[in-house]
């Protein structure tokens, strides 16, 4: 009696964690995917190559198909695609299509060192949320915050959110 018993609070007990899980790990990505709106086009604007690959790459993310800009950004000639720009919106759109740990690589080319740091990070700390990395995408947002980086107050927004839950 004892034994089965047990095991039904056992297997109670795991649904009801497996449920939490379930729902904090869907809230983190619907939460990330709530804050991610996409970064303006600073990459068509400021340059003068000729590329073909860029201007269709930019189109299709400032388009909003991100399933598209990815391969044409990762298609990129390597003097551009090491640029921390092309990086960025390589990053952006792999989150946008729930790419997630894709997405964290791309964007950590640019998370110390690049002009576009900042945006760099905001996005990183998005892609970790999504994965489920609460704690470091809160020591992210703090970091952002305490700077008053961008995104400025969508991350104390994100971050008053987080810390709510």
């Amino acid at each position: 009696g004892r034994t089965i018993l047990a095991v039904a609070a056992s297997i109670a007990l795991l649904l009801v964690a497996g449920f939490l899980w379930q729902k904090n790990s869907y809230s983190n990505t619907a939460l990330a995917g709530q804050y991610s709106p996409p970064y303006p086009d600073r990459l068509t604007t400021m340059s003068d190559n000729a590329e073909a690959q860029l201007p269709e790459a930019m189109t299709a993310y400032n388009s909003g198909n991100y399933a598209s800009a990815i391969p044409l950004f990762e298609a990129l000639p390597d003097s551009l695609s090491r640029n921390g720009l092309a990086q960025l919106y390589l990053g952006i759109s792999q989150l946008k299509q729930g790419q997630a740990a894709d997405a964290q690589t791309s964007l950590e080319a640019n998370s110390s060192s690049s002009a576009y740091q900042e945006a760099a990070n905001w996005y990183l700390a998005l892609s970790e949320l999504a994965q489920g990395q609460e704690a470091a995408a809160r020591e992210r947002l703090e970091t952002i915050v305490a700077a008053e980086a961008y995104p400025g107050q969508a991350a104390q927004d994100l971050l008053n959110q987080l810390n709510s839950w």
